[in-house]
This record gives C-alpha cells, structure tokens and sequence, in this order.
C-alpha cells in the first residue's frame, strides 16, 4: 500500500501544471489582495513587515575579488568595496528555534533606502513554494501546527522533499547556514553576452550547517 501511494504521488508530481484557465486571473487577483490586505493590516497592527518581522542585522563591507572564471561587469569590478547591510530573519517564527525558512538580505550600501542592488537569499537551494497557490497552501499548513505541515508534507512529494531542503530547527547560528538566491538575475557583462546568475551565501571557515 505504500509502496504504491509513493509510485502515484510520484507520478502526479512530476506531471506539467495545467494550463491556466478562464478564472485564472480572477484567483490570481484574490490571492494578491489577500496577501496586499494581510500585510497592511499587520504593519498597522504591529509596526512589523508581512514576513521575515523579527531579524537581527549587522554592518560591513563586501569586496569583490577578482575571479577570471566571470566575465567583467561593471557592478561586480574586480576590488571593488561595497559597505553593505546584512539582515538575518526567519520566514513567520518569532522563536529562532523553532522550524521555519531562514533568510538573509544584503543590502549593497549603507543606507535606508537608496541601494544599488538588494539580494535575498533563503536556506535551501530550491524554494519551498513555485508559485502564490502553492505558497499560500505552505504559510498556511506552517501556522496550523505539526500535524497540520505533516499533512502538507505528505500531500505532494515536492512538498516533503522541499521542505527537508529549506526548513530548518533548533539551529546554532544563522551564520552557519548557506543561503540560496531562489531567482535567477540577469547578468549583464561587458561582452554583451546574454547569462543568468544565482547567488549564494556561505561561511568563510566552511563550518557545518545545523538545524
């Protein structure tokens, strides 16, 4: 019985999402003013953003070395010095020991506002979500409880499997985690040659991930 419930779920979740329909839109609109909704209304409650409320920062400087394996660009110039913003969060847990999404953003300038690039990265290679359904279906079985996330977990393979890959409990530090950019950006070298880009986040001792 396993066995065979592995197989099928496995079948169904390697097949193609369905193509969008007449409604699709429409549904797409109502997640969007929900979220748009749920965030005004909690930043006036609390003062506190959407997601990622509770963090901790930290000020320095990123220089850019020089590798010959990038092409040139005129943001990432080999010996450039950026003073950045760092700023550690967990997805919606207020307890860092709790089960939940880690994140990082850098800011690539010391101000509060004004930057010429943001970066956010998460723990997992991949994201635990693909598009607002399946985000919203994540945020809400995350706030139901344990039995609640087993349940989504056990729904659809790529829930299981992507979740062993981002979420992480009782970790030792945020800064022993490797954090991953879930978007590819466009990276626009000096040669005009059209590529993409991942960023990733990981210490510089090559210490042992926890959590």
């Amino acid at each position: 019985m396993g066995d065979e419930l592995y197989l099928r779920k496995m079948e169904e979740a390697d097949e193609p999402p369905p193509k969008a329909g007449p409604l699709s839109a429409t549904q797409m609109a109502r997640y969007v003013k929900r979220y748009q909704t749920r965030f005004a209304l909690k930043t006036l409650v609390t003062r506190q953003r959407g997601t990622h409320a509770r963090g901790v920062g930290a000020i320095g400087t990123v220089t850019v070395l020089d590798n010959p394996h990038l092409p040139e660009h005129d943001f990432f110039n080999a010996g450039h010095v950026y003073p950045v913003r760092l700023r550690h969060a967990n997805l919606v847990r207020p307890d860092d020991a709790q089960l939940d999404v880690r994140a990082v953003s850098l800011k690539f300038d010391d101000s509060d506002f004004k930057s010429p690039f943001d970066l956010m990265m998460h723990t997992g290679e991949e994201a635990a979500f693909w598009n607002i359904f399946s985000f919203d279906k994540m945020i809400t079985a995350l706030a139901g409880g344990p039995k609640t996330f087993k349940a989504f977990c056990l729904e659809d393979p790529w829930n299981f499997h992507l979740a062993i890959a981002v979420f992480r409990r009782g970790l030792d530090s945020f800064t022993d985690q490797r954090y991953y950019s879930w978007m590819a950006f466009e990276y626009k070298a000096k040669d005009g040659v059209p590529r993409y880009a991942k960023f990733r986040l990981v210490p510089a001792d090559d210490r042992e991930e926890t959590g």
